[in-house]
């Protein structure tokens, strides 16, 4: 087993925790029977932290023809920590009949710095990781950066914004932006 292989198996066991959670707490919607309208941002915020966790793992693969050492490893490995750290901060708790609404704006504020976090720490990663290509190379110089600061400053808005029209309004810009970076910029497996 290569030293890639090892750690891409520990970051998608904690990445399978974090996807756990978030289907966990899906599932205990379902079962209070909770309507969509109330759940709508809650079930939003969880799908995009969702395809940020499948996002980061995918694109972990442009490693795989790296020398790895314990640094590159705490790098590439911090930012799952937080996603996963996310995932629970935003899980709906187990109870009869959640307000998902109120709990979504309750947790709002740590779950998108934690967001924030994780951007950072992605950046970090590419800006001082062992390896020749980085998520930031996939991208025109200057671009990935700019997307990066554009979600933080988007996740920063949503952290302490108390509509729901500027959640739903922001999120979907955000899908947007991770539909069209995910689809214009693949790593080759």
């Amino acid at each position: 087993m290569s030293a890639f292989e090892f750690i891409l198996i520990l970051i998608a066991i904690v990445a399978g925790f974090a996807i756990s959670e978030i289907l966990a707490a899906w599932g205990r919607l379902v079962r209070a029977r909770v309507s969509l309208r109330h759940a709508a941002l809650y079930l939003a915020s969880t799908a995009f932290l969702l395809a940020l966790i499948v996002r980061y793992i995918w694109v972990l693969w442009i490693f795989n023809q790296e020398e790895w050492n314990f640094a590159a490893f705490l790098l590439a490995f911090a930012p799952i920590v937080v996603l996963a750290l996310a995932a629970y901060v935003i899980s709906v708790p187990r109870v009869s009949a959640p307000d998902v609404l109120g709990h979504y704006f309750n947790e709002a504020r740590p779950f998108y710095y934690l967001l924030v976090l994780f951007l950072v720490l992605w950046t970090v990663s590419d800006l001082f990781n062992v390896p020749r290509y980085t998520v930031a190379s996939l991208l025109p110089p200057g671009i990935g950066l700019a997307l990066r600061s554009l979600a933080a400053t988007g996740f920063l808005a949503l952290a302490h914004a108390k509509k729901p029209v500027v959640h739903g309004v922001l999120l979907s810009l955000l899908f947007a932006v991770l539909a069209v970076v995910s689809a214009a910029f693949v790593p080759q497996l």
